[in-house]
């Protein structure tokens, strides 16, 4: 049993990276252990400078009380070898020694670690004894074997060394060791059961760069997810960054409603000369409030004011948003069977590709919208997105979008395109819609629009402005700091440059999710996308979930969409670097292998 002093010290004791300032505390302990010399104690440093994501410190408070180092074998990177511990000796035999090795493990939980190994001698019984209990506690095989003998030291009072393996480790058994020190215990305690990412992705996430976010721990992802698709110009992108800071240092406004302030006109300005003017657009830009769903029911709100009408067409696996209007166009019951939302205004169609390749599905609506008798109210707008991102990943061609407007002009209806994923950028172009030729009357965006922070608007044709002054308004929809942000994202559209990156990358994934296709026909699985969205839809119930859990425990986060979570959606930031993208793939490839065969019967 520990006494009160130890345990009290013991629970002081904090874990984390070595620093340079640790050294003296560090040399402390070597002088109190005699087998730790002075060579052992510059070779700690170097093992610390050179490979601190594998080194472990313990403080109790500014005191030192422990350290471990560890490194990769060149030759055996799915092995971690522990080269050394101390522990001071008021605490030895307390579980630091554990506790030090429990929180390296969960640090690097994210590395491939099937093998633990270390040296020890013979005679050095308490260590022996330490990764015996060691294999008991992750419940794996223990091997010992002669790794140096005593002529392989010049020295004459040098024992063998007795090279301890550990493993292999089942992942399963590792997560039962490293559960985190803090973990998600305060979010299910306090936060509400609808709370879905932090399950999908069960890690407390600290701070982020470009295209990597670490938890708390310091493990590195790579991030194929993207918020969502709001971080299409990536995690703290310092042209953003910077000029929030500028702005807020020298007292800029924060709040102001929809009150005129500088950094809002630049904003408009800004996109009008860099977006909308260069491509013939002639717009009105209405902010509303903070999130998607709050463009969307302004577009829906104005179009029937506009036309004097209530009924919307929709589509099949269509997703608008999660508040009353929003949901009475979406596709997908999950969101919207316990809302009970009236849907007598709205009338759903089969989006592009809905039956097969063969049907034009575009020509099906024009019979329901011509046909008086169809039981379809003549609609005052049509709302589609060009790619339905929650949906699945379902790409609708240019031709039948181009057929849709068509049919939206003849017949006096609104056309809405809904770009709150797919536009700034993420199909390649800054509209999704570019490309067909067309020019909808309302177009609603947000996510990536304010550059990571809440944002949205919607962009109405002049002749559609028919509001009253604050006839629709709210808290929120003048997010200045947003504003501030989103100017300088579009200093990535002042030309086609970072349109071509975008689809040279896309080409990237696109190849790479072809080649897991192909090597895996038993899969039978379809991959679909446009510029840097692209999914690969695997039918078989949780196989795509298997993956992404895979790929996280793996360090890659990517998540999942499809009625069925079927499936696998490729969101990385626009900006990412083609290394790291390329490592990401890399991730991805070992995942479908590796699931597949244990799918095997």
């Amino acid at each position: 049993m520990l006494d009160k002093a130890r345990k009290d010290r013991q629970k002081a004791v904090e874990f984390a990276k070595p620093k340079k300032k640790d050294a003296a505390g560090i040399w402390d302990l070597v002088k109190e252990s005699p087998p730790l010399e002075l060579n052992s104690f510059y070779s700690y440093l170097l093992l610390c400078t050179h490979y601190p994501d594998t080194c472990v410190v313990g403080r109790a408070g500014r005191e030192v009380v422990s350290f471990l180092s560890a490194y990769y074998p060149p030759k055996k990177l799915n092995t971690l070898f522990i080269w050394q511990i101390a522990v001071e000796r008021q605490l030895q035999g307390s579980g630091v020694a554990y506790e030090m090795v429990k929180h390296l493990l969960y640090r690097q939980s994210t590395r491939p670690i099937k093998y633990i190994e270390a040296t020890v001698t013979p005679s050095n019984e308490k260590s022996l004894a330490f990764f015996q209990k060691l294999a008991e506690k992750l419940d794996v095989s223990h091997s010992q074997k002669t790794f140096f003998t005593e002529k392989d030291f010049s020295r004459d009072d040098h024992e063998a060394e007795t090279l301890i393996t550990l493993g292999p480790i089942m992942t399963e058994k590792m997560q039962k060791l490293i559960v985190s020190p803090s973990g998600l215990k305060v979010f299910k305690k306090m936060e509400s059961k609808v709370r879905s990412y932090s399950r999908s992705f069960p890690k407390v996430f600290d701070h982020a760069k470009g295209s990597l976010i670490y938890d708390e721990q310091n493990n590195r992802y790579i991030d194929f997810f993207a918020g969502a698709g709001t971080l299409n110009y990536g995690h703290n992108n310092p042209l953003l960054t910077n000029a929030m800071i500028d702005y807020l240092r020298r007292g800029g406004i924060v709040h102001g409603l929809d009150q005129a302030t500088t950094c809002k006109r630049e904003f408009m300005q800004k996109i009008h000369s860099t977006i909308l003017e260069p491509r013939g657009m002639d717009y009105k830009i209405q902010f509303t409030g903070p999130t998607g769903t709050n463009a969307v029911e302004t577009a829906l709100k104005l179009a029937r004011l506009a036309k004097g009408s209530s009924n919307i067409i929709s589509f099949t696996n269509g997703f608008h948003g999660m508040t009353m209007g929003s949901l009475a166009v979406t596709g997908n019951d999950f969101y919207r069977d316990e809302s009970h939302v009236n849907r007598d205004n709205v009338a759903f169609m089969p989006y592009d590709g809905y039956f097969g390749p063969k049907v034009d599905t575009s020509e099906y609506i024009r019979r329901f919208v011509e046909d008086k008798s169809s039981g379809v109210d003549d609609p005052a707008a049509v709302i589609v997105e060009t790619v339905q991102g929650e949906g699945g990943i379902n790409v609708a061609s240019f031709d039948w979008l181009k057929k849709i407007h068509d049919l939206c002009r003849e017949h006096e209806i609104l056309m809405i395109v809904d770009d709150i994923q797919v536009g700034n950028g993420r199909t390649g172009s800054f509209f999704s819609f570019e490309k067909a030729r067309i020019q909808p009357d309302i177009v609603t965006l947000s996510k990536s629009i304010g550059g990571g922070l809440p944002l949205s608007l919607v962009l109405i044709k002049p002749e559609l402005d028919i509001w009253k002054p604050g006839e629709h308004t709210g808290t929120f929809r003048g997010n200045n700091l947003a504003f501030v942000a989103a100017t300088k994202t579009l200093d990535y559209w002042q030309n086609d440059s970072f349109s071509k990156t975008i689809m040279q990358k896309s080409s990237i994934v696109r190849k790479r999710f072809n080649k897991i296709r192909d090597r895996h026909p038993q899969l039978d699985a379809q991959v679909r996308g446009r510029g840097m969205i692209c999914g690969i839809d695997v039918k078989k119930p949780g196989f795509s979930e298997k993956v992404s859990k895979r790929a996280f425990e793996k360090g890659l986060v990517i998540e999942l969409s499809g009625s069925e979570s079927n499936v696998l959606k490729f969101l990385a930031p626009l900006t990412i670097e083609k290394d790291l993208l390329n490592e990401g793939l890399d991730i991805l490839d070992e995942c479908y292998d590796e699931i597949v065969k244990e799918d095997k019967p």
